[in-house]
């Protein structure tokens, strides 16, 4: 959750392009943003440190090479909704439903700061404890579907779970859609999640 935050938040990064090389894009995140970001961390979402480098060495675009390239705004947060659906699901199949469905259908909908002063417990319910810092709420409804909604932060990430092949129940996700990025994981397999490339909607 810190980590979409981050990649919503416009005064966490700055994307420019390289003066010498206008094909190099260089989207720079500002580290105070990602305390608890370990070097692991950043190795495994492909961001290169420079904060012990002068700018004169990272400013010269053979720095670049042979390094990991990257678009932290897709690949990060693929790899962060992915993980987010995961663990939404694990909640829902164990508190929940109870079974593992034989086909998965998620949207995934992250919002910055628009929801942030909605009180989720007024309107979905009180929810159970999931971890410091960030609440879930589950909310069934209609044909068998649910929503799991995610608040940490000034971010808020709605989850559709659509499992009914009625395809007016998309309106469902109308009242949060509205000026936000969808985007849709399908398959029969939760493990497909591991670097799935998540479909804008």
């Amino acid at each position: 959750m810190s980590l979409i935050h981050v990649l919503y938040d416009n005064n966490c990064f700055l994307k420019r392009r390289h003066p010498d090389n206008p094909n190099i894009e260089i989207l720079a995140i500002n580290s105070n943003c990602l305390p608890d970001f370990s070097t692991q961390d950043l190795r495994f979402f492909k961001f290169i440190d420079v904060r012990n480098k002068e700018l004169s060495e990272w400013s010269n675009p053979s720095f670049f090479t042979g390094k990991p390239k990257t678009n932290p705004l897709e690949h990060a947060l693929f790899v962060s909704l992915s993980v987010l659906a995961k663990s939404a699901s694990a909640l829902l199949v164990s508190r929940e439903l109870k079974y593992i469905p034989k086909q998965w259908r998620i949207i995934a909908i992250p919002n910055y700061g628009k929801h942030n002063t909605i009180d989720f417990d007024e309107l979905v319910g009180n929810t159970k404890p999931f971890d410091i810092g960030v609440k879930v709420w589950l909310k069934p409804v209609n044909n068998g579907n649910w929503w799991v909604i995610y608040k940490a932060f000034d971010m808020v990430v709605f989850m559709f779970y659509w499992f009914s092949c009625i395809s007016s129940d998309i309106v469902e996700i109308s009242p949060f859609r509205s000026e936000a990025q969808c985007f849709e994981f399908q398959s029969p397999r939760l493990i497909d999640l591991i670097n799935y490339q998540w479909k804008q909607i």
